[in-house]
């Protein structure tokens, strides 16, 4: 990450980190209240590439990418997306405070929108996540991201872009682009996370 962009996210209170993870994370799954679909408008503010080499350890299977979004008191997120790829893509989403799991939901598509697959509200062809406000804490959203194969195992992910943009001074938003290794377009899913400010 340059100078500048490291300024620009300082000056926007924009809390980010992404890493590499591996298999093996927990899969607890709590409902969200959620409504059917929803979209927001986004301009951009600042690019950074992420090219990662794909390495895995022993045992532990294919690599992840994973991303860390910040909610501060009194702030809505809203989540979706779109798979635009020949293998089913994933996105885990967990939803934590001070190291613990809250609710955690999973997103999936195959040449699709991504829907959710567990942890949604049941609705049928569920394609947004709402996470509520809370005035008592500040939270984090963990994503996950992975690519299967069309054997139905784990692919690994080879690069994740993220575009930070805040259009307005109590909106932000998080765009993250994916790579399975089939085409290096960095184009196979898509997840967007606004985070609005609820108060003044």
């Amino acid at each position: 990450m340059t100078a500048k962009s490291t300024h620009l996210l300082h000056r926007f209170g924009i809390r980010f980190r992404c890493e590499m993870v591996y298999k093996g994370l927990s899969s607890a799954h709590s409902p969200f209240p959620i409504p059917h679909s929803y979209s927001h408008p986004l301009q951009s503010l600042h690019f950074s590439t992420m090219p990662v080499t794909p390495v895995t350890a022993p045992d532990s299977g294919p690599t992840q990418h994973r991303a860390i979004v910040t909610l501060p008191k009194n702030t809505i997120a809203f989540i979706f997306g779109t798979a635009t790829s020949g293998v089913k893509q994933q996105v885990e989403v967990k939803l934590r405070s001070e190291g613990t799991d809250l609710q955690d939901c999973t997103f999936e598509g195959l040449n699709t929108p991504l829907e959710v697959t567990q942890g949604g509200s049941g609705i049928a062809h569920q394609t947004t996540i709402v996470i509520n406000p809370d005035s008592t804490r500040e939270r984090e959203l963990q994503l996950v991201f992975r690519s299967y194969g069309r054997d139905g195992y784990l692919r690994d992910i080879v690069q994740l872009d993220t575009n930070v943009n805040k259009p307005i001074p109590w909106v932000t938003n998080y765009t993250y682009n994916t790579e399975d290794g089939g085409d290096h377009d960095v184009h196979d899913t898509t997840l967007v996370v606004s985070v609005i400010n609820t108060t003044k």
